[in-house]
């Protein structure tokens, strides 16, 4: 259980080296393959941010494999102006964003939250039949100011989707 909350590897092998441990436990479970490309300044990741991005693309996967109908996931990781900035994107079947209030789960809002916890936001972007793309963005050093409210929104419709 002490590995779901809070993985070993993480904190001693770093940010990367986790996720693509963890997607290759995924592929073996789920037959999704998710491939991490990493920007090359990710070492010394704070814990927070790091758990928080961990956490997130674990989510994301997971609404990959349950909704999404593909076998293929991207994850881009990246260190940019003060900021952690993760991107999955899948190819799969996408959802029209517009009605993602009929849903039940609670993916989409976990995500979310995480996200606005650590001082960072987090988009969708989907569209019916051309895939869906999470993107979060964490600050490195959250700082006092940061507030829960000043999120932006999360759920977009893909350009050109109509919605």
């Amino acid at each position: 259980m002490s590995h779901q909350l809070h993985p070993a590897i993480l904190e001693h092998s770093g940010l990367v080296v986790a996720l693509e441990s963890y997607c290759a436990e995924f592929k073996s479970l789920t037959g999704v393959s998710a491939v991490v490309q990493a920007d090359a300044r990710l070492d010394n990741v704070p814990a927070n941010p790091a758990l928080g991005i961990f956490r997130i693309t674990q989510e994301a996967l997971q609404n990959v494999w349950k909704h999404s109908g593909t076998k293929k996931v991207v994850i881009h990781l990246a260190r940019s102006g003060g900021q952690l900035r993760l991107r999955v994107s899948d190819q799969g079947s996408g959802f029209d964003p517009a009605r993602r209030h009929k849903s039940k789960g609670l993916g989409l809002v976990s995500m979310r939250e995480r996200a606005k916890l650590l001082g960072g936001t987090l988009t969708i972007e989907s569209a019916k039949g051309r895939g869906t793309t999470v993107t979060a963005a964490i600050p490195l050093h959250v700082p006092r100011s940061a507030r829960v409210s000043q999120a932006k929104p999360f759920l977009t419709a893909a350009a050109g989707s109509g919605a």
